[in-house]
């Protein structure tokens, strides 16, 4: 996965994720798991003021909750002064979403330059199925040979024109 794949699936812009990884310090490797906490990071550092490293340790203890249990998790403060309810299955869903997003609609960039086009157009017709055979051997004869056989196909059907 790609800095831009894990910045989407966080829903945070790719320098956000380097410089909250760089304050948190660790080489934290790009998985839908710390995606999910990485964006509970996020809503806890943007939307409530909390310090990067306790709302990584905070967003950690949200998710290792039991799986049977309310999907809404409380998350205490430092000093016990606030108490937020978050519903984890929402946030999975979330980055579910952003993940499937990314699967169907972000196609993944090749590496290199572009291949470049055919310069023969005949060849390109060949791989492409059509028959030129009749190009091919029309392309044989010279241009004065090609220019009497024009002549001859158009008087050719000047004769079989119907006339009313």
């Amino acid at each position: 996965m790609t800095l831009s794949d894990f910045a989407l699936l966080v829903d945070a812009p790719p320098k956000w994720v380097l410089n909250t990884l760089a304050v948190l310090g660790s080489g934290v490797r790009y998985t839908v798991p710390i995606a999910e906490r990485l964006a509970l990071v996020r809503v806890l550092n943007r939307d409530l003021g909390i310090a990067l490293p306790r709302a990584w340790s905070l967003a950690g203890a949200a998710l290792l909750r039991p799986v049977g249990q309310s999907n809404v998790v409380s998350v205490v403060a430092g000093d016990g002064s606030v108490t937020v309810a978050i519903d984890i299955h929402r946030l999975q869903a979330a980055v579910a979403t952003r993940r499937s997003q990314l699967a169907t609609m972000h196609a993944p960039r090749r590496a290199g330059r572009k291949p470049r086009r055919s310069s023969n157009p005949l060849s390109a017709a060949q791989r492409y199925g059509l028959d030129v055979s009749v190009l091919q051997a029309n392309l044989k004869r010279s241009p004065s040979e090609r220019l009497r056989q024009l002549d001859a196909m158009a008087s050719f059907r000047s004769r079989v024109r119907r006339k009313p």
